[in-house]
């Protein structure tokens, strides 16, 4: 969260989020962009990495992330 807050304090256009989806609480992590980003101003791109190893609700929180602020999903595996 601090990144972000950082990032979005830069006034950035777009937003690159890169995780291996290991979330502590991804709820949170999603309240804390919507907080942010209220105004749906910045577009956030995701990309997994190695999410074959994470419970599913990883790539499903990355992809619902992407497509509320008009951004793309993309996923790298590992193999």
């Amino acid at each position: 969260i601090p990144a972000l807050e950082l990032a979005f304090r830069q006034r950035a256009d777009v937003i690159y989020i890169f995780s291996d989806g290991d979330f502590p609480n991804p709820r949170e992590l999603l309240r804390d962009i919507r907080r942010l980003n209220r105004f749906g101003t910045v577009r956030i791109n995701t990309v997994g990495f190695g999410l074959e190893d994470q419970e599913p609700i990883a790539a499903r929180l990355l992809k619902e992330i992407a497509q509320e602020y008009g951004g793309s999903f993309s996923r790298i595996d590992q193999r």
